[in-house]
């Protein structure tokens, strides 16, 4: 099974609804890295599970090691068959919000492992300065 970490960034951290870029890395050993951007109008935790989608549709049977610096997406990942087995529900009993996106991201999940680890990495600084870039319209440097 194929080991590949990835490295994400959200280009606009703000919790309200705003349009902004993201940018990830996939590193598998023996391979070049693969570099992705995109953009969508979503609050930041809307934007990285659109990210992870993404990523996840990229990737068959593997074992992803998630670099990111968002506790709400780890800590979600960590409940995921929690929520599923309690009919996307949280201990409130009230709906979980992304719903559909988590429903997604659990079937996308099948026949992977994944592991996350929080904080920075080492590709936070480069994908922040290159998603001002194309934000700006400056080529890639």
């Amino acid at each position: 099974m194929w080991k590949i970490d990835v490295f994400m960034e959200n280009g606009n951290k703000a919790p309200q609804e705003t349009n902004g870029m993201f940018g990830y890395v996939l590193r598998c050993e023996g391979f070049e890295d693969k570099i992705s951007f995109g953009s969508c109008r979503h609050t930041r935790n809307g934007r990285d599970l659109v990210m992870l989608l993404e990523i996840l549709r990229r990737c068959n049977r593997c074992q992803l090691v998630l670099h990111t610096d968002n506790k709400y997406l780890i800590g979600n990942l960590a409940r995921l068959d929690i929520y599923k087995n309690h009919d996307w529900k949280n201990a409130k009993g009230e709906e979980i919000k992304f719903r559909e996106q988590w429903e997604q991201i659990n079937k996308e999940l099948q026949g992977k492992t994944l592991c996350c680890q929080c904080g920075t990495h080492e590709f936070t600084d480069w994908l922040q300065t290159e998603m001002r870039r194309r934000e700006q319209g400056e080529k890639h440097v």
